[in-house]
């Protein structure tokens, strides 16, 4: 798989001791197959039963978003507010994270 991507952002100055960072980012996820498969056996079946395969279909081509902002203080405390969106013909998926980092 590779995910080129393009972000765009920007700085500004909330306080002297404070900034913001918003930015916006957007790409694609293309894959080299069209289903991600995986072989296994039970470990108690009786001796000379076979594995078994499954397989689940993925998109070749995905496209991917995300948006948030992020906080920088002089303080110990920096926070990011981000939201992710995935979309195929097959699948949608939305995600959102709340980050605090303390610096110590």
């Amino acid at each position: 798989m590779v995910t080129p991507m393009l972000e765009i952002g920007g700085r500004i100055a909330l306080r002297d001791d404070m900034m913001l960072r918003p930015y916006v980012a957007a790409g694609l996820s293309l894959l080299s197959s069209d289903s991600w498969k995986q072989t296994g056996r039970l470990s108690l079946a009786p001796s000379g039963t076979g594995g078994f395969t499954t397989s689940v279909p993925i998109a070749q081509v995905e496209g991917r978003v995300a948006t948030g902002m992020q906080l920088y203080t002089n303080g110990p405390i920096d926070l990011r507010l981000q939201y992710d969106g995935e979309f195929s013909r097959s699948t949608t998926a939305h995600s959102g994270s709340l980050v605090a980092a303390v610096r110590f």
